[in-house]
């Protein structure tokens, strides 16, 4: 290649990392749109697999959200459920399980995370893990009631999917609430793609750790 045509391509690829980076700054607010920035500058630095990140101040949104309180009370009243069969002994069973057709996973697509950085850096999340500390468990026979702290690790990918179906996740009516202007019509979501799938910047972890206490009456 000619020098430039480098010097062509070196000019292409930095106004499609302005692309991303102005996709980023639309969808995001405050403290998450410093993480959207952290999370772009790792994006660009990785070409290799096995990238991982996590950041505190995410974690610390992922855990404020709604969809994750929601979750929280789901596995709460699980936990409760198994209690009851058990009568109160936590050691009485092991994992708890959800059915065949059970999704609750903590999703951050709401008009609200839209705008303010959790849809654009989360939006469906990939797998979440809950530990049970049993060791903070706490019972009273007498009233039956009970608590315990639970520890949850959320894992999802910065990045977007080859699928093209898959990578514009986005696709439809998908109005910037503030602006009003239609987000799918942003060129960030091709720039990040082209930069993905044609520059071999790969996608990477993200981990967001929540922990709290839940507690509750057994009805047994």
């Amino acid at each position: 290649m000619e020098q430039g045509e480098h010097e062509e391509e070196d000019k292409y690829i930095l106004r499609l990392e302005q692309q991303m980076r102005s996709l980023l700054q639309w969808t995001s607010r405050g403290e998450l749109q410093d993480v959207a920035m952290k999370c772009m500058h790792f994006f660009l630095a990785l070409q290799v697999d096995g990238g991982e990140m996590v950041d505190p101040i995410l974690s610390k949104h992922v855990a404020q959200a709604n969809s994750m309180k929601d979750f929280v009370k789901i596995v709460s009243k699980k936990l409760e459920d198994e209690l009851n069969k058990h009568k109160g002994d936590i050691d009485g069973f092991g994992q708890i399980y959800f059915g065949k057709n059970e999704d609750p996973r903590p999703k951050f697509s709401s008009l609200y995370h839209r705008s303010h950085g959790l849809q654009i850096l989360i939006n469906d999340t990939y797998k979440t893990y809950v530990y049970v500390d049993r060791t903070s468990y706490k019972y009273d026979k007498k009233s039956k009631t009970w608590s315990v702290n639970l520890y949850f690790e959320i894992i999802d990918h910065f990045g977007l999917d080859k699928n093209k179906r898959e990578a514009m996740k986005y696709q439809g009516n998908y109005l910037h609430p503030i602006t009003g202007a239609n987000i799918l019509g942003h060129d960030g979501f091709a720039a990040w793609y082209r930069l993905q799938h044609c520059y071999d910047h790969v996608p990477f972890t993200t981990k967001e750790y929540v922990q709290c206490k839940v507690k509750g009456k057994l009805n047994y």
